[in-house]
């Protein structure tokens, strides 16, 4: 049983503050110039498997932000939009610097596709692919990420905060063909 604090609940021992081996056993602090180097690496990481996941968009769904021309309604039901193109930039631009991060944003950007969309939409049955081709990519990709990379608090919830739908099909009426494929 984990260790519990004053108020009786359960410790996090230090997760958040101090990572550590499988054997419990603190990690040595990373001299700077390891970890300019592991952050290019992860960088370097991120962008081929960015590369990979964009190569699988065979109908262009995601590569480009959506906009209100294409799909009207789109920002009043998908607060957080995500696509390619936003991740790319977040990459370059070091807001995602690690693989949680990278998958976060890449869920965020599938779910709101199957949110706007209804299930017979090619644009939801491509989300719902891609999600399967991103899973195996993961598996292949994870381990090559520095676990000191990762940040404190961070999560890999499958749950996407601020995507907002209803019932999964927020499609508006009459449009079913709002989102068009990019070329």
């Amino acid at each position: 049983q984990p260790p519990s604090n004053a108020s009786g609940s359960y410790a996090v021992a230090q997760s958040r503050t101090t990572a550590a081996n499988k054997e419990g056993r603190p990690f040595q602090q990373v001299p700077q110039m390891h970890r300019v180097a592991d952050e290019r690496q992860t960088k370097a990481l991120l962008q081929r498997l960015l590369n990979s996941l964009r190569k699988e968009d065979k109908n262009g769904w995601f590569a480009k932000p959506v906009t209100e021309t294409e799909a009207p309604g789109y920002a009043n039901v998908i607060r957080r939009p995500m696509s390619f193109e936003t991740l790319q930039k977040k990459i370059e631009n070091g807001e995602v610097r690690n693989f949680i991060q990278f998958r976060r944003d890449v869920d965020l950007m599938l779910l709101n596709a199957q949110l706007f969309n209804p299930p017979y939409h090619d644009a939801w049955k491509d989300a719902h692919n891609l999600r399967q081709i991103a899973r195996r990519f993961y598996d292949q990709y994870i381990d090559k990420e520095p676990v000191h990379d990762l940040q404190p608090g961070s999560t890999s919830s499958m749950a996407v905060p601020g995507a907002a739908g209803a019932g999964g099909q927020a499609m508006l009426a009459g449009n079913p063909r709002a989102l068009r494929p990019r070329k």
